[in-house]
């Protein structure tokens, strides 16, 4: 009987669900999940911000994206970084950018974005698409939060199963993570159930 009891107490950690990120500036949750695209260093174009590695997960409320940079920035101040999200996974809709058709666009700076459906494009601020970001002081390393079940005009926001994801420097010869096109996240089997909740 004690075996067994040590038996089940040994292996339950491994049938119990994996514990959810938490987008909080601190990033061994990461430690586990692969990188799925990582950029040479020294082609940052003189901007001085250089990416080197790019993360993605998602849970049933959120899409997760970890990158960092060479050089500590304070994201939401004095940088042209750009986030771009295919969030349709066609290439043919949405904004076309940095090799992709990207539904959302974020400048993380400016604190506002833009969002591109059909033939429509509006500007949003970050609770219209629920983001969250950490750390909001100097690093290298970030993490964001965006919520899935966003509805806009009756059509959710994420209407696919995956995901195309890019970071820019918009400057000149700024740099890129991927050098082209975009994550793809999701088609690899981890799949993006389509969400059908409104805020």
């Amino acid at each position: 009987m004690r075996l067994a009891a040590l038996a089940v107490l040994f292996f339950l950690p491994s049938l119990l669900p994996a514990q959810p990120l938490l987008v909080d500036g601190l990033f061994e949750d990461w430690n586990a999940r692969p990188a799925l695209a990582v950029d040479a260093t020294g082609d940052d174009g003189g901007s001085g911000v250089d990416f080197t590695m790019l993360k993605i997960t998602h849970d049933d409320r959120f899409l997760y994206i970890h990158f960092n940079t060479t050089v500590e920035i304070v994201l939401q101040e004095d940088n042209t970084l750009r986030l771009y999200i295919d969030t349709d996974f066609d290439a043919s809709t949405g904004q076309q950018v940095q090799g992709l058709g990207a539904e959302l666009i974020w400048n993380f700076a400016g604190r506002s974005g833009t969002l591109r459906l059909d033939a429509s494009t509006r500007s949003i601020g970050h609770g219209a698409i629920g983001l969250y970001l950490a750390p909001t002081y100097s690093s290298a390393d970030f993490e964001i939060a965006l919520r899935r079940d966003v509805i806009f005009d009756g059509r959710p926001l994420y209407s696919a199963d995956s995901v195309r994801v890019a970071l820019a420097v918009v400057e000149a010869n700024g740099d890129r993570i991927p050098d082209a096109g975009g994550v793809a996240y999701g088609a690899g089997g981890e799949g993006l159930p389509v969400p059908r909740e409104t805020l």
